[in-house]
């Protein structure tokens, strides 16, 4: 009996790239879920083996630091920029975080956390309960101690990252075809999801436990409807933003940002984030 050979399927070189042809239209058709998909993924790749380890961020401490992850936001959206537009992508990001020929009253607008702070920081030094010590502006978790105009600089850095992915990538396309309250609260409640494993590796997170986790949701939601409507007035500037997110991390995450100051920025934008919902409520309202 002759054995007949098995023929031999020769292997199809377009198979991977019919694959990965499907993968990119996919992430063409889901920017945004394909955007935070790899966004969460860069930053945990770093936060949760800190978590792991028992890492602990303290504030004046440089190392360890949530740093490094900041990079996912970024990543995320120079490479999505790139799946969606190409060249031509790429570059409108690029634009979008160096737009600086903005309206003086919009930079007003983002230095106004500093603002905040001097009218709580006045506040609390007239009524007899003592200064606040400016110095401790340089005291941040997972910064080295540093002037404040350099720590100024470090934060907006710290910040670019973030405000480069949740508004120049994430806001910019959702509000396409999104109203700006819907882009900014899925846009604020990501953002806060993304934080998740900082709870277990900055020392002030651990310290307020679980009963924090409400408080600061509302604060990153507020933070974004304020963000997104700043982005939209500005025409889309990242370094607005970015200025703006900065000087808030300079007034409420450093070690000054305690008592009476910090309670009198992080209150300025609630009500300011209700403003903007209640003036988006109405011209919706006018619009249909």
């Amino acid at each position: 009996m002759v054995a007949i050979p098995t023929p031999v399927t020769p292997t199809d070189p377009s198979r991977g790239m019919t694959q990965k042809t499907t993968l990119i239209g996919w992430m063409r058709r889901h920017p945004v879920i394909s955007y935070f998909v790899i966004a969460y993924g860069l930053s945990w790749a770093v936060w949760i083996p800190m978590a792991l380890v028992g890492a602990r961020i303290h504030e004046g401490q440089a190392w360890p630091t949530l740093v490094p992850g900041l990079v996912g936001p970024l990543a995320a959206a120079f490479i999505m920029s790139a799946v969606v537009a190409g060249p031509t992508g790429v570059r409108g990001l690029v634009r979008r975080m160096g737009q600086w020929r903005v309206a003086s009253t919009w930079y007003l607008v983002a230095l106004s956390p500093l603002a905040f702070y001097a009218v709580g920081a006045v506040i609390q030094g007239i009524s007899g309960r003592g200064w606040p010590d400016l110095a401790q502006m340089g005291t941040y978790s997972g910064l080295p101690v540093v002037a404040l105009p350099a720590m100024l600089f470090l934060l907006v850095l710290s910040a670019y990252p973030e405000e480069t992915g949740w508004r120049g990538f994430a806001a910019q396309d959702m509000l396409k075809t999104r109203s700006l309250l819907w882009t900014s609260v899925v846009v604020g409640l990501l953002w806060a999801l993304w934080h998740v494993p900082s709870f277990f590796v900055v020392d002030s997170y651990r310290q307020m436990g679980l009963a924090i986790v409400p408080e600061f949701t509302l604060g990153i939601v507020a933070g974004s409807i304020l963000l997104t409507w700043l982005y939209r007035a500005s025409g889309g500037s990242v370094l607005l933003i970015a200025l703006w997110h900065g000087c808030y991390n300079l007034v409420s995450g450093t070690a000054a940002a305690h008592g009476l100051p910090a309670a009198v920025v992080t209150t300025a934008v609630m009500v300011w984030a209700v403003i903007i919902v209640v003036a988006e409520i109405r011209r919706e309202h006018r619009c249909g």
